[in-house]
């Protein structure tokens, strides 16, 4: 089975963006996924940028119910296929274990203490070798069962209509004044 990890950006115009978060918050729950972070500008650009874990299968659909929040105006979607990546670490997690059960049936047939320091101390690095290893395929794992989307709901804000411009009368006398 193909190993992919998919990720997904969107803005998304609503009325009020601090609400859509909190809404993208849920829905993210109620499939099964969390909120990793949100950022709320409360300033005059009022917007809220979440970041949601949601579980692989529902990404399409997630990103199509936030879409519908309002006016999406970015989407942006990247798969990454990790499978040789996972395959090579298991061949390595696997050779590593092997190597290490083989150093500690060594060490504990080892007749002096020269043998006994340098057995423990390759034991020691294959460990850590180890160690490294099944905390990448658990990173790897959790992107590929986890897909990432970085929403950022922005405000729509009504044009703005300036008192100081000039009525069609004003324009007229300035034209016929030059």
């Amino acid at each position: 089975a193909r190993q992919v990890i998919y990720t997904g950006e969107l803005t998304v115009q609503v009325a009020d963006a601090e609400q859509a978060a909190g809404e993208a918050r849920d829905l993210a729950v109620g499939v099964g996924g969390y909120l990793a972070r949100q950022d709320t500008d409360l300033g005059s650009d009022q917007q809220s940028s979440a970041t949601l874990r949601v579980p692989a299968k529902s990404f399409d659909d997630v990103m199509e119910q936030l879409a519908d929040f309002g006016t999406a105006t970015v989407r942006k979607v990247d798969s990454y296929d990790v499978t040789d990546q996972v395959v090579d670490l298991e061949g390595r997690l696997e050779n590593a274990q092997t190597s290490a059960t083989r150093l500690r049936e060594l060490l504990a047939k080892a007749e002096n203490i020269q043998n006994v320091v340098a057995i423990e101390e390759r034991l020691t690095q294959r460990e850590a070798e180890i160690e490294s290893m099944t905390g990448q395929l658990e990173v790897l794992e959790d992107q590929v069962d986890l897909a990432t989307i970085t929403v950022t709901f922005t405000e729509q804000s009504a044009a703005a209509v300036s008192d100081d411009l000039p009525g069609p009368v004003d324009a007229l006398r300035a034209g016929a004044v030059s």
